[in-house]
Formats: C-alpha cells, sequence, structure tokens
C-alpha cells in the first residue's frame, strides 16, 4: 500500500513520525556517511540515480535524505513504510522539511565523517545542521560525471567496510526499527534476538 504524503501535515503522520524518532537507534557503519538524495522510485536502490550511486559507494555507509521520514540509511530502504510513500522530489524544501530533515540526519550521523552528495533543500538540510561535510555535487546534478568524480575521490580517503559487517548491521538495524529497542543481539547465524531485560514498546 501507497502511502501518500504530498502535503506538510504528512510531516506529522504517525508511521512518519515514528520512523524519524527511531533513526537514533540505529549506528551507521565505518568512519564516513555517505548522504544521497532520494528518488521517485523506491525502493531507492531500484531506481536509476542509486544504481549510479552504489557503483561508487560499495563498502562505505549510505544514508538516503528524505521529507517527510527524514534519513534512511541503506540497509532500511526495503523496509516499511520507506520502500512505499509517494511525494514530489523537486528539492524545494520548507523551512519545517529542513529542520526535521537536518535535525534527524544529525542524530543519526553523531558526529562521523559526512560527504554530502547533495544539492537543493538536501543541502540546505546538511549545511543547517551538519559542521563540517564535504561537498561533491557542485553542479546540482548528483548522477553528472563530475559530480561522480568528485564523490570517488572522497570516498577514496576512507576505509571500505567488510560485507559481512554491512550484512550483520543490517539485520541489527532492521531489528531496532521494529522492536524499538538497542537491546538487540544479531549474531552471525542470522537470527535477531531480543535480550529477556529489553522493553518492547
Amino acid at each position: 500500500m501507497k502511502i501518500p504524503c504530498t502535503i506538510d501535515e504528512s510531516l506529522h503522520r504517525p508511521e512518519v513520525v515514528r520512523w524519524r524518532e527511531r533513526m537514533s537507534l540505529l549506528e551507521p557503519l565505518g568512519d564516513v556517511v555517505v548522504v544521497l538524495p532520494c528518488s521517485m522510485r523506491k525502493p531507492y536502490s531500484n531506481s536509476k540515480s542509486h544504481s549510479v550511486f552504489m557503483r561508487a559507494t560499495k563498502g562505505v555507509q549510505e544514508a538516503i535524505l528524505t521529507s517527510p521520514f527524514g534519513v534512511c540509511p541503506r540497509e532500511m530502504d526495503r523496509t516499511y513504510p520507506i520502500q512505499s510513500y509517494d511525494t514530489s522530489t523537486t528539492g524545494d524544501w520548507s523551512q519545517e522539511e529542513i529542520d526535521l530533515t537536518g535535525e534527524c540526519l544529525k542524530n543519526y550521523v553523531d558526529g562521523k565523517d559526512v560527504i554530502a552528495h547533495v544539492s537543493g533543500g538536501y543541502r540546505e538540510a546538511c549545511e543547517a545542521y551538519l559542521e563540517d561535510a564535504i561537498y561533491t555535487c557542485e553542479d546540482g546534478r548528483p548522477t553528472s560525471w563530475e559530480s561522480m568524480d568528485n564523490l570517488k575521490k572522497e570516498i577514496r580517503n576512507y576505509p571500505r567496510i567488510k560485507n559481512s559487517q554491512k550484512r550483520i548491521n543490517g539485520f541489527r538495524s532492521i531489528a531496532r526499527y521494529q522492536f524499538n529497542t538497542k537491546r538487540v543481539i544479531v549474531s552471525y547465524q542470522m537470527k535477531p534476538k531480543l535480550l529477556e531485560d529489553s522493553h518492547v514498546r
């Protein structure tokens, strides 16, 4: 079922607020977070633009900026409700969108280095809430040759995350979001478990 998010009030839909709040339970891997714009097609990883992005961002943590949900780590982009909402992708954001998205992103990256491959309202949110982000999209077109070349050059400065670590973190992130707690253990056998004294709401 598609969730319509085409008006300002969508920022305060219960499922949208819950998503933003629970992003604070997730922890990005590695030394850097690459921030990307959302796409019209959902899940994002099925879109043409993100197919281009993912060829460059293998081995680093990706976070997709989107209004009204705020931020979507790559490992969450097939999770409800982020994989099935409709909204415009003009890049022109209201101040409330900038503030809610920027605050959500700031809490998620939690002091890690940030490469922001964004323009328009996405960049406004980054500039307002991130102090030392590196911006790689200079021409307003994230998939252009120049922008992608900038992104690749910056990513080379950071060590890559192993696929096994990304896979485990993906299970952990989904479990934390669904159970609304950090007290989740995901073993290398991929079986999520709740600690006995965890409080699930």
